[in-house]
């Protein structure tokens, strides 16, 4: 085996910012200097000669399990190019089935520095690698080159056929990668051109479609792979250019919400996606940023072409910044739809709500036919063109979980879809016993003053649609007929329900008093949810069995400001027992709060979401924390802590040498109740915290009238909270039939009967 060359440099390397030169390698001459990189089996990459030319052999044939990187030093500094144009010549195969693939990586300065080596251990052909562009280059899976971004694949397309290409032609091809800034993205082109040094070179365009990269200071990296089969794998004359100056994005007002504009530069996170039928038909254009014309005039995503049939293409966005769970929505999408070509319009657009649980917080939703949006665990709108050939009408349709709840055939002269002009789709969820109540509107021509929104659905009851953590999509398809598809401002926004009574209660079955969560969570599917199998219906999970969470829910505010003589929390909770026979214990644990809405706000989650709830006192809120790990599994005692505006005001070791047969265990896959009691005596507050095991057993006194000090309830303005904590053992927290009430003071009570407030109260709750 021949040592790896590394090759010196004889270009100059810029350290003033936004200066930048040419990445070079023919492996001939000195060029960018590189390093090779062996995570596998050996050999390792090396430079081979062949009659009067030199070239990387990245993989060799005859080897299974190679896992190989060559990363040059970066010749970009400062990241501020609008342009990069990258080629390089590759050749793949072997005498037999050919295996793995190879990659072409733009990787992060800032996260591998500017020499050395890049990110290995990953699937060379399939490079989903956090905050890297890639190009794969994959034998094994039906001859493809795959276009992936940010740990993502956008697009796959395949190769084959004798018309197109054979990447195991064993032949030198050359691939042209072009990434040109647009709005807040780049559009991606990869061009391949056949044994470029043959007698007839063909050059195909196999992708080209937009991404939610940024410029950014980069270098170059080629990785391959072989596993079970193998084969050569060889690169040459690599050339990476950067040029123009980047383009400086605005902030946009995007603060607290989803938000997509295509043009603002900390907007959410999106990824496309598209698939065509024809595969091996070159020149199909996937979604792609078009810099002018949007429903702001700025920036928009084409997901469909007139003339361009056969295709799939969505966009979808990441879990947004007003995070997960919420009792109430309200989703936008601008949208534009043309048939220019004037030939039978299809098939038509639909807007998702996808459910992080199945769908992860990021990266490709499904590829369905996405006017007709049948999606499990999924609400969504389709707003098809090609209505069975019936002339005049628009139809839209509501679909939730696969099924169709509701169908409206509107007029093209209320409302035309085709009519060229942004139009702005609104879905609106709120609450409802048994499920939720959804109303969608379209406001056609939104960039004309004094446009009226037509009203398709209102208030249209679906049964069984709770609350659910969901990320924003859209998609678009053509099949033997075609249209243009646009789609601009793409937001989701929680909403608060105003609090209908004048105390907390919360089921997750009726109406109830608004919520919304937030979490940090190492697993991208497991945030707080609504489940079944609560006390008598739906509980809210607020920790997975999973390490790494931090959860929170926050309740509006509904108890009234003013003097106070009582204030009564009550909950039922339940946490997944320990597992003695297999010696594993549960953690951490989780906590009910009250918080300053002075500092928290009327509504929303905890501000901060990177507490230990369990066992720390949350400042400008009275804190109840149940903590469960007591590092001994056969001795199982809990902890029990109470404080404001942190500081501790009583712990209580809960366990059977203190309490005897009053004991139980707090994590036994049960329901119990908890009954706190916040009570004015004196100019003091007494809290008096009451547990019911298994919710009918004998209510255990845990601790009775310790002085909460510093809280005065006449002053406190107050909302319900809960937070959730698991670290390197987990329990599941699930928490259901929620409530917190006060009792005025005699005074204030007397001026509501005088008033007659006190009748109206009486009625509200018959």
């Amino acid at each position: 085996m021949k040592t790896p060359l590394i090759l010196s440099t004889s270009i100059a390397l810029f350290s003033a910012a936004g200066a930048f030169a040419a990445t070079t390698a023919n492996f001939d001459t000195a060029g960018t200097p590189g390093v090779a990189t062996q995570s596998g089996s050996a050999p390792t990459a090396t430079i081979i000669t062949e009659g009067t030319n030199n070239f990387l052999r990245l993989i060799t044939d005859g080897a299974n399990g190679q896992n190989n990187h060559y990363s040059f030093d970066a010749t970009d500094f400062g990241g501020n190019w609008s342009t990069l144009s990258a080629t390089y010549d590759f050749r793949l195969g072997g005498p037999d089935a050919n295996a793995d693939g190879i990659s072409f990586l733009l990787i992060p300065t800032s996260v591998y520095g500017a020499t050395g080596v890049g990110p290995v251990g990953f699937v060379a052909e399939e490079p989903n690698i956090a905050n890297v562009f890639g190009i794969g280059h994959d034998l094994y899976q039906d001859n493809a080159v795959s276009l992936h971004w940010d740990g993502a694949e956008h697009v796959n397309v395949s190769a084959n056929g004798t018309d197109v290409i054979n990447f195991g032609n064993n032949v030198f091809n050359r691939a042209q990668v072009t990434l040109t800034q647009a709005g807040n993205g780049m559009n991606v082109v990869v061009n391949v051109t056949r044994d470029v040094n043959g007698a007839a070179p063909q050059t195909f365009q196999l992708i080209n479609q937009a991404i939610a990269m940024q410029p950014v200071e980069n270098r170059v990296q080629f990785s391959g792979r072989t596993g079970g089969l193998n084969m050569n794998g060889d690169i040459d004359n690599v050339n990476v250019v950067y040029s123009g100056t980047a383009a400086t994005l605005p902030a946009g007002s995007i603060t607290g919400k989803t938000f997509q504009d295509f043009d603002s530069a900390n907007a959410t996170r999106f990824v496309t996606n598209s698939t065509s039928g024809s595969k091996n038909n070159p020149n199909f254009d996937g979604p792609l940023i078009q810099t002018t014309g949007g429903s702001g005039g700025g920036a928009f995503l084409r997901l469909a072409k007139d003339s361009q049939g056969d295709t799939l293409t969505a966009v979808a966005l990441d879990r947004g910044a007003d995070s997960g769970l919420a009792s109430a929505r309200r989703v936008e999408v601008d949208f534009r739809m043309a048939n220019p070509d004037g030939s039978a319009p299809a098939d038509g657009l639909g807007i998702f709500l996808l459910p992080t649980s199945d769908f992860d917080k990021h990266g490709n939703g499904p590829s369905i036919a996405y006017e007709n949006p049948s999606v499990a665990n999924t609400l969504a709108i389709g707003l098809p063109l090609y209505n069975g050939g019936v002339p005049g009408l628009n139809r839209v349709t509501l679909k939730w979980n696969n099924t169709e709840v509701g169908l409206v055939d509107v007029p093209t002269s209320s409302i035309d879809f085709l009519n060229n002009l942004w139009n702005r789709a609104q879905i609106e969820i709120l609450p409802a016993d048994g499920g939720a109540n959804v109303t969608v509107k379209i406001t056609p021509d939104v960039n004309t003053a004094g446009a009226a929104a037509v009203t398709l659905f209102d208030k249209q009851f679906v049964a069984g649609l709770s609350a659910y953590d969901f990320r924003l999509m859209a998609g678009a398809r053509t099949g033997g007929a075609t249209a243009t598809v646009d789609v601009d401002r793409l937001t989701s926004t929680t909403l608060d329900t105003g609090s209908p009574t004048a105390s907390t209660v919360q089921n997750f079955d009726t109406v109830g008093t608004g919520y919304r969560a937030s979490d940090i969570n190492a697993a991208g599917n497991l945030h707080p949810t609504i489940i079944t199998g609560g006390v008598s219906g739906n509980a809210l999970r607020l920790a997975h069995a999973n390490n790494g969470q931090l959860s929170n829910i926050g309740f509006e505010k509904s108890i009234p400001d003013g003097p106070k003589s009582k204030v009564v929390s009550e909950f039922d909770f339940k946490m997944s027992a320990d597992d003695v026979a297999n010696n594993v214990q549960r953690a951490d644990g989780f906590q009910m709060a009250l918080l300053d809405t002075n500092r928290y706000g009327n509504s929303g989650p905890i501000d901060d979401i990177g507490h230990a709830y369990e066992g720390e006192l949350l400042g400008g809120a009275l804190s109840l924390g149940f903590r469960i790990y007591d590092a001994d599994i056969n001795t199982p005692e809990d902890f029990i802590r109470i404080g404001y505006d942190g500081v501790e005001a009583n712990v209580t070791t809960f366990s059977a040498a203190n309490f005897g047969a009053n004991w139980f265990d707090l994590n036994s896959d049960a329901f119990h109740h908890a009954k706190l009691e916040l009570t004015k005596v004196n100019g003091s507050t007494l809290a008096t915290l009451t547990l019911t095991p298994n919710l009918t057993g004998t209510p255990v006194i845990i601790f009775s009238d310790v002085v909460i000090g510093n809280l005065d309830l006449d002053t406190f303005s107050m909302r319900e909270a809960f937070g959730a904590r698991t670290g390197g053992l987990n329990t599941i927290v699930d928490l259901d039939n929620i409530s917190l009430t006060s009792v005025p003071e005699p005074s204030t009570m007397m001026a509501l009967l005088a008033g007659g407030a006190f009748l109206g109260l009486r009625r509200r709750r018959r």
